[in-house]
């Protein structure tokens, strides 16, 4: 019967008859019995009658105090010290409370009407008219108020104001031309002029009211091409109903405009919901940003390591509103879906698809599994990217975890929900365990041997994860490499040395080669000076001079205090080292710089010798025996020579006696 006319063609004839046939409907209505109608509903229905009018009475009475609620919450907004994320959902509460009037006092007539009996049951169905309509001008109504000037679409949602105006503008006049669409969706009189006629006149309106409203409302989805497609179809789909009931398919026509009217309120509500979780991410982003100022703050004044955020806020948002977009997107997917599952028939033979594999599930695939995996693919895929940045704002940012925790959680969350989404696919398929285990096993013992590097620094990278002898933000040498750790993955480990290097190093290295952590649970470390003083100086003075220069610096800590000892007599000095403690690796070479130069100006000042290494060489030279006829040999004569020589000058001033002769 859906694609069955079931009037006549509206013609001229229809035209002629219109007069005659609105008088005989006007008649049948019998009007003149609506008020006895309801006033015999209030005689059987006295106490819903009074409990509607009192809640009605309060709200008139606390209307002020429900509109200063309104202004303070608005207030709150702008304050990130008191804002949360139940101020939004609260104000609008109360704004739907200030609505609430005039639709409590329609339904309230309808119910009363439906309730009469007796002679009037020719009413039961215009008083459940009026239920449904009291209801959807309630929505009407605010979803009108939200967008008043100063409403909760400008404060809370930041809606700019001339868009906000425009919109208002819109929706004011949608209602009215609403209310009587929605009239008229439960009607089904097949001869019913009147309602033919409001029909025609109330899709026409329709239609250019959405196409008004497109042309104010922006990007509704993030996606220009799929809100083109929504919205052309939502502007024609009441142009075409005017052609349906003018060929006569007036049945077919308020099936199609009742699914029209109930997805425009789906999306209302959609819109709404995305509206409010969107503003609950912005209330937990500036949360978050502002306790990482404080952290920061408290850090500088403390003089201590802050921990560096393993995503900035910037990714967070990006991330957290990607997500929403895509969840919110299939919701309103699935509810449309919903609204006119009756009308759409294609999908219904989905499951009789079949696709012809081998040796698996007796040889067939669904075409329904396939769009399921492909579906379960994408979804792994959206919350596998960007759920850790959704994570952040709503849970670990409320945590007081250690450093490198929060990356750790995220990390093996992002695992977690890749591994869960393959499982999920190959079950869809049937491709069941005992189908895969051998398969799994070989292909694990080839890759085991073959990839064997990679798979150690990916179990690495979990130890790593789990027992954490490494964070983000740790001061960390290996080897000969020295610097700080500023990004940990599931197979290597970056570290920034301190010429701003950016180092990748396997993971697999961080557990089998030995490895210093100057900050894993105290970033205090020793600094030592060695010094030489020449024999003969004053080792009490000495001693005097080098916890000076200690206590002089300000970046030596006093407890543990500093401390001098005289170790070992040398070659050339007196060995003595000072030993000190600095509260963070970035204090160490500032500090020696400082007490270097402190130790070589207080000793000079007080004639305290820094030594350096001498040595006697001794030199011995024994002539040749000369040949001459005779071959006689003349006595030998020795000469020796003292030189001193140091460090500073590697070469030998050489020197011969007087008395020694030539050969």
């Amino acid at each position: 019967m859906f694609w069955i006319p079931t009037n006549p063609p509206l013609d001229m004839d229809w035209l002629k008859t219109i007069p005659a046939d609105i008088h005989d409907q006007f008649t049948a209505l019998n009007t003149g019995n609506i008020l006895p109608a309801l006033f015999q509903g209030i005689h059987k229905r006295i106490p819903q009658t009074v409990i509607i009018l009192a809640i009605v009475m309060v709200l008139v009475i606390r209307r002020n105090t429900i509109q200063q609620a309104l202004s303070d919450l608005s207030a709150k907004g702008g304050d990130v010290r008191h804002d949360s994320i139940w101020v939004t959902p609260h104000a609008l509460f109360l704004d739907a409370l200030q609505c609430a009037i005039p639709p409590l006092l329609i339904a309230l007539c309808g119910y009363l009407i439906s309730r009469a009996g007796g002679t009037y049951d020719s009413l039961r169905e215009m008083g459940k008219l009026l239920q449904i309509t009291g209801g959807f001008w309630w929505v009407l109504a605010f979803a009108t108020r939200l967008h008043l000037p100063g409403g909760i679409a400008e404060t809370h949602f930041r809606l700019p104001t001339v868009f906000n105006q425009k919109l208002y503008q819109v929706l004011n006049l949608n209602r009215w031309v609403m209310t009587p669409l929605i009239l008229l969706v439960p009607m089904r009189e097949i001869n019913d002029v009147i309602s033919q006629l409001l029909t025609m006149l109330g899709c026409g309106s329709l239609g250019i009211l959405l196409y008004r409203l497109y042309q104010q409302v922006p990007s509704l989805f993030g996606f220009r091409f799929l809100d083109s497609i929504i919205w052309l179809f939502f502007i024609a789909t009441p142009l075409g109903l005017i052609i349906l009931i003018l060929t006569g398919y007036y049945y077919t026509t308020l099936v199609i405009l009742g699914h029209l009217v109930i997805s425009l309120f789906v999306i209302g509500v959609w819109a709404l919901l995305r509206a409010v979780i969107k503003r609950g991410i912005y209330v937990a982003s500036r949360r978050l940003a502002f306790s990482r100022a404080l952290s920061r703050r408290e850090a500088m004044r403390e003089d201590r390591e802050v921990e560096i955020p393993n995503l900035d806020l910037e990714t967070i948002n990006r991330q957290t509103i990607r997500l929403l977009n895509t969840f919110m997107i299939a919701l309103l997917v699935l509810l449309l879906y919903w609204v006119w599952q009756d009308m759409i028939t294609i999908f219904s033979s989905i499951e009789a698809i079949t696709i012809t594999t081998t040796g698996m599930k007796s040889d067939t695939w669904q075409l329904g599994d396939i769009m399921t995996a492909l579906l379960l693919i994408l979804v792994t895929m959206v919350l596998s990217r960007n759920l850790p940045g959704l994570l952040e704002i709503a849970v670990l940012s409320r945590l007081q975890l250690s450093q490198g925790s929060g990356y750790a959680i995220s990390t093996l969350l992002s695992y977690s929900i890749t591994a869960i989404g393959v499982l999920s696919v190959l079950s869809t398929l049937g491709v069941s365990w005992d189908k895969l285990q051998w398969l799994v096993a070989a292909v694990g013992v080839g890759l085991g041997f073959g990839l064997q590097e990679i798979f150690a620094n990916f179990i690495s990278g979990i130890i790593i994860l789990f027992e954490r002898p490494i964070r983000i933000g740790d001061t960390v040498t290996i080897g000969a490499l020295s610097g700080t750790v500023s990004r940990i993955r599931i197979r290597a480990t970056t570290i920034t040395d301190w010429d701003n290097k950016e180092i990748v190093i396997p993971n697999k290295v961080f557990i089998t080669d030995q490895l210093i952590n100057w900050t894993l649970s105290d970033p205090e470390t020793r600094v030592v000076i060695m010094v030489g003083v020449a024999y003969g100086s004053d080792l009490a003075k000495t001693r005097e001079l080098l916890l000076q220069a200690a206590d002089d610096d300000p970046r030596v800590l006093k407890e543990p205090a500093p401390s001098v000892f005289f170790l070992s007599f040398g070659d050339s000095t007196l060995n003595h080292e000072l030993r000190v403690h600095v509260k963070e690796m970035g204090d160490r070479l500032i500090t020696l710089n400082d007490l270097n130069t402190r130790i070589d100006t207080l000793f000079r000042e007080h004639n305290i010798e820094i030594a350096f290494p001498q040595r006697d060489i001794h030199i011995r030279t024994t002539e040749p025996p000369s040949f001459h006829e005779e071959k006689t040999i003349r006595p030998q004569k020795h000469s020796q020579t003292t030189t001193h020589s140091s460090d500073d000058d590697p070469g030998l001033d050489i020197g011969f006696s007087d008395d020694a002769e030539p050969i």
